[in-house]
């Protein structure tokens, strides 16, 4: 079929400049197996990642290293108890504010019963709260609405993310400082137990 193919190319009145280029074209997307006497394609060249998914797959964190959880999953968990907390104070703020305006401060309520029932970053100290009566019960669903409110529209999530970065390399650098500080001492000194010492006391300073 191909050397077919070819010969019609070939037998045309003018090899024009387009004319080379398929047959160019078509002859590189054939090869000739030798063991069946036959001609057939290539196989099309695999797809590459895209640069954020190949970095992606090299991070890949195993989904029974936080028991099932994703690393994105278990920081949801801590950053949804921070909202439940901050907004606690929030509802506080405010109606100290317009305490004027506030007729049945929720923030009283919410302060009664943690006396009895100290806040504690579970989802069981939340049910708890939601499932009382009365006056209580409009303050925990007050508290509800604040703590969505913040995580949509008062929470910088890109602080956090430039907060955490930078507090990594801050970490990472100094410790790679002391680690190098201590490969020098210790493979200059005669002793080596005075250079430990020595790098420990500069430490403590």
């Amino acid at each position: 079929m191909f050397r077919l193919e070819v010969s019609m190319y070939l037998a045309a009145p003018a090899m024009t400049p387009a004319v080379l280029r398929q047959v160019g074209a078509l002859s590189s997307s054939y090869c000739h197996d030798t063991r069946l006497g036959t001609a057939r394609r290539k196989s099309p060249p695999q797809p590459r990642l895209p640069t954020k998914q190949a970095s992606q797959a090299k991070m890949y964190v195993p989904t029974d290293s936080f028991g099932g959880l994703s690393p994105e999953k278990v920081a949801a968990n801590v950053l949804k108890k921070v909202s439940t907390f901050a907004s606690l104070e929030i509802i506080r703020i405010r109606e100290e504010v317009n305490a004027e305006e506030v007729e049945n401060p929720s923030h009283e309520v919410l302060d009664a019963f943690m006396q009895k029932f100290p806040y504690k970053p579970s989802d069981e100290w939340t049910n708890q709260l939601t499932s009382s009566g009365g006056d209580l019960k409009i303050a925990a669903l007050k508290l509800l609405q604040t703590r969505e409110e913040f995580a949509q529209d008062a929470f910088d999530w890109n602080l956090v993310k430039s907060l955490t970065v930078d507090s990594l390399k801050e970490e990472d650098s100094e410790l790679m400082k002391e680690y190098m500080m201590k490969s020098m001492l210790l493979g200059s000194g005669e002793n080596e137990e005075d250079d430990v010492t020595a790098v420990e006391k500069k430490e403590d300073q």
